[in-house]
């Protein structure tokens, strides 16, 4: 009976044959030794052409040759001959032919049950060849899940470390603006300081300016009272003196206009810089939103990277729990999982 023989079948039968390709040397001998390889070990029944494809070794006339003798000595190994000087002949070659008959019949009973477990065994490997692709598909797509979550942590960790630098850029910003307030507030403080001062030296002038005045009157009044015979004369002193009064009041009036228009500008420089104030104020408020808001959004991704390692802890489970055909499936399985880790 022949069977076919499948990939992993062939390459064993021609492993076994390049063994015995080192160890008999002599061609017959090969030969012998390969149909016996095949009758005893694989249930395949030989012939001479299936020999000369798997030894390719001499002419064709070889294998037949080798095969004839194969079967010979297989009979004569077969045959059963009965030893005893009391027993007719005859006897013993009917005992002998009978033992034979019972013997082929083992041997048939035999092979049929080696050919029934080949083909169980057969059909063993084909399903754990299935269930090996099938589980080598598996792990490449848990392979590929669990690249597709390496590549999204490495997204959320490029994102992180964006926030944590537009973080330290917002603190960084708040710090200048905080010295630049610092610094607008004591340059307010100076000018205030300069105001008062100009105010001091500006009143201090006026009270002279008031003091002369008053002396000019009481020592023009009593210069009347002593010279009423020379009004005419000094008429025109007094005219002048009055013209000088004149100039000088004039002259306060302006310094004080001077100082006015020095105060109104201290004035709008100080609601200017309030208002800066006001506006460095509404800066800091948005530096700090902008700062919980960056926090918030560091929360969510640390929440998004706990997610992503669950999930890859969850994808890795049934794996573990698949059962694996061959030890050699295993190694392979173990050593990808290993690669994707």
């Amino acid at each position: 009976m022949t069977i076919s023989l499948n990939a992993s079948v062939e390459a064993d039968l021609a492993h076994d044959i390049n063994e015995l390709r080192e160890r008999f040397t002599a061609t017959q001998d090969l030969y012998r030794e390969v149909c016996g390889l095949l009758f005893f070990r694989y249930g395949i029944t030989p012939t001479a052409n299936k020999l000369y494809q798997l030894v390719k070794k001499g002419s064709m006339s070889a294998p037949a040759e080798a095969l004839s003798r194969f079967w010979n000595e297989l009979r004569e190994k077969s045959r059963v001959h009965i030893e005893g000087p009391d027993l007719p002949d005859a006897l013993r070659q009917k005992g002998g032919e009978l033992l034979s008959e019972l013997w082929q019949q083992a041997q048939t009973f035999a092979l049929e049950n080696f050919q029934q477990m080949h083909q169980e065994a057969q059909a063993s490997i084909n399903r754990a060849q299935a269930e090996t692709h099938q589980a080598r598909q598996e792990t490449r797509a848990a392979q590929q899940a669990v690249n597709e979550l390496h590549i999204q942590l490495d997204n959320a960790a490029k994102q992180q470390a964006t926030l944590v630098s537009e973080l330290h850029e917002a603190r960084a910003m708040l710090a200048a603006l905080t010295q630049t307030l610092q610094k607008e507030q004591q340059r307010q403080a100076e000018l205030d300081q300069q105001l008062q001062l100009s105010q001091s030296r500006f009143a201090a002038e006026l009270e002279k300016l008031h003091a002369s005045a008053q002396h000019a009157e009481e020592r023009t009044r009593s210069t009347e009272k002593r010279l009423l015979l020379e009004i005419d004369r000094e008429r025109m002193a007094v005219i002048k003196l009055t013209r000088e009064l004149d100039a000088s009041r004039s002259a306060l009036d302006h310094q004080h206009q001077h100082y006015e228009a020095q105060r109104n500008q201290s004035d709008a420089a100080r609601k200017a810089l309030e208002t800066e104030l006001s506006t460095l104020r509404e800066q800091l408020v948005s530096a700090q939103q902008a700062a919980r808001s960056t926090q918030e959004a560091l929360n969510a991704l640390e929440t998004q990277h706990e997610s992503a390692k669950e999930a890859f802890t969850q994808t890795r489970r049934p794996l573990a729990r698949k059962p694996v055909p061959t030890s050699r499936v295993a190694r392979r399985r173990r050593l990808g999982l290993r690669g994707g880790r």
